[in-house]
């Protein structure tokens, strides 16, 4: 797939800027609201796929992308299952944090430090129970904790939607690039080599 990257390299058209957010050009013109943020979450993948080393993926994409995550998360089954499957990762945790207060969402800020004080304060042995027994067992103690604090994200669905916003603060955002396909391949292959052309 890289040499199809190398391939499609336009002449100059293209240049890396770190702190750049790309989307598909089409999903930018769509009228469906959902889909600027997908079409950020498929670069980001991409370039976690092409282990596009991390100080070379823009914070501002990472931050749309795990707040969108713990969007599903949250969704799906709860705030325990958010920190379940993350292992309380901190730089995905800090991801969220920051791009909560980047899109003012401040509701769900405060929703989710709640829960993050739930855990932090949890005894280590309790910790180590939940992350490598079975989530789903009956007596799961700490996820009923963690989960004390999902009314207070539910209720949030209309009045603060993180699906509106974290659309709508990409569509705004100054660091937006809109690229067609190919454009993002080159892009990828620069951001992989650290914005040269190594032809």
């Amino acid at each position: 797939m890289l040499a199809e990257i190398r391939n499609i390299f336009s002449k100059g058209r293209v240049k890396y800027v770190n702190d750049a957010i790309v989307v598909l050009d089409e999903d930018f013109r769509s009228n469906t609201l959902w889909k600027i943020t997908a079409s950020n979450i498929d670069v980001v993948n991409s370039m976690m796929h092409y282990r596009v080393p991390i100080k070379n993926i823009s914070k501002y994409a990472l931050y749309s992308y795990y707040v969108d995550y713990y969007l599903a998360q949250a969704s799906n089954g709860g705030f325990s299952q958010f920190v379940y499957n993350t292992r309380w990762n901190l730089n995905i945790v800090n991801c969220v944090r920051l791009g909560l207060t980047e899109m003012q969402a401040s509701a769900n800020l405060d929703v989710f430090e709640r829960g993050a004080a739930l855990f932090e304060k949890m005894d280590y042995r309790d910790v180590d129970r939940f992350f490598y027994g079975k989530y789903y067992d009956e007596d799961n103690v700490v996820r009923e904790i963690l989960d004390s604090i999902n009314d207070g994200f539910y209720n949030l669905k209309n009045s603060e939607s993180l699906l509106e916003i974290n659309a709508h603060w990409l569509r705004n955002h100054k660091n937006l690039r809109v690229l067609n396909s190919e454009d993002i391949k080159t892009y990828i292959y620069l951001a992989l080599n650290d914005g040269v052309n190594k032809k």
